[in-house]
């Protein structure tokens, strides 16, 4: 298992291993490469890392993605997802910022 940047917490990432193997989808060390590259693209656009992992734990998600309770709009009875505003330029290049990072630490070149 690779040991995730500082601001990832040890006790998170070994809690998504652990959800990962009951769900029968362990992670590879490429793998755990590919979600820890986009766990820094996400935080590069402004989202918090960590509660990007603990919502992939939470529900049992093989991937992290954006914080997906920005978007939920009360209608109601019912809550219903909105989905997140497109991104602007400047969150697009600060991801393919971090992308190119991530990819460069990995020792790989970003497409």
């Amino acid at each position: 298992m690779l040991i995730p940047p500082d601001w990832i917490d040890l006790e998170s990432w070994e809690a998504f291993h652990e959800m990962r193997r009951k769900i029968k989808a362990p992670l590879t060390t490429y793998a755990e490469r590919l979600i820890i590259g986009e766990l820094v693209k996400l935080k590069g656009g402004g989202e918090d890392p960590q509660l990007c992992l603990d919502q992939s734990i939470m529900n049992g998600w093989r991937d992290v993605f954006r914080l997906r309770d920005k978007g939920i709009v009360q209608t109601g009875p019912k809550e219903y997802y909105k989905a997140p505003a497109p991104m602007t330029a400047e969150e697009k290049a600060a991801s393919d910022r971090a992308r190119k990072m991530a990819m460069e630490s990995l020792g790989r070149r970003a497409k």
